[in-house]
């Protein structure tokens, strides 16, 4: 590409030539999808890889953008026998969406280790997009740290004072997301500017 530049001062005037040569970009995602649907219990968590490759012969800075959180509900029967990932919504979900969902107030479910990532040229990285109840697994964490300081007689006795605790946290956390269903969606940008594609990820407590 030329381009040519006009510099004026006073009767003074100089005329530049610019050239520069641009490389178009070209990446390649595996998988490659849309929508991808992740299902874990209040107590775990759920994670999917993508690996994205970065084939064209200069480095490339990528910026993943939240642009949506929403909780709401899908029906059983709309949503079972879905493949973890697809490259399309099915009716029945797109039908929920606009219909039975609404902005998530508080602590998002999703999250993306490395948001920002730089991948050189002719090389690959990775990125995970995790779902799970993220307070909720740092108490376990920290439980279980706590535990492991202790002698097997107190972790025998923690064992069944935690076994009868979760069994009315499982219910309690039963009655809070039964049925409930959230999505974010991701914009992928290159240099946090240009759109390269989306992605949808859907999650939901058993």
């Amino acid at each position: 590409m030329i381009e040519f530049l006009d510099v004026t001062c006073g009767q003074t005037r100089c005329s530049f030539m610019l050239t520069g040569t641009g490389v178009p970009v070209e990446l390649k995602f595996e998988p490659d999808f849309l929508v991808c649907r992740l299902q874990t219990s209040p107590d775990e968590g759920a994670e999917a890889t993508v690996e994205i490759i970065n084939r064209c012969s200069a480095d490339i800075s990528l910026v993943f953008e939240k642009i949506l959180d929403l909780q709401g509900d899908i029906l059983m029967e709309q949503y079972k026998d879905k493949p973890q990932f697809d490259d399309q919504l099915s009716e029945g979900e797109i039908s929920s969406l606009n219909n039975s969902f609404r902005k998530r107030r508080g602590t998002s479910y999703f999250k993306i280790i490395d948001e920002k990532m730089d991948i050189p040229a002719m090389k690959a990285r990775t990125a995970k997009f995790y779902f799970g109840d993220f307070q909720r697994l740092e108490m376990k964490n920290a439980t279980e740290a706590d535990q492991s300081k202790k002698g097997k007689k107190d972790k025998k006795e923690d064992k069944k004072g935690k076994a009868k605790k979760k069994g009315r946290g499982s219910k309690e956390s039963n009655d809070i997301m039964d049925r409930k269903y959230y999505v974010a969606k991701y914009n992928l940008l290159l240099s946090g500017s240009t759109f390269v594609k989306d992605f949808i990820v859907i999650g939901n407590f058993l």
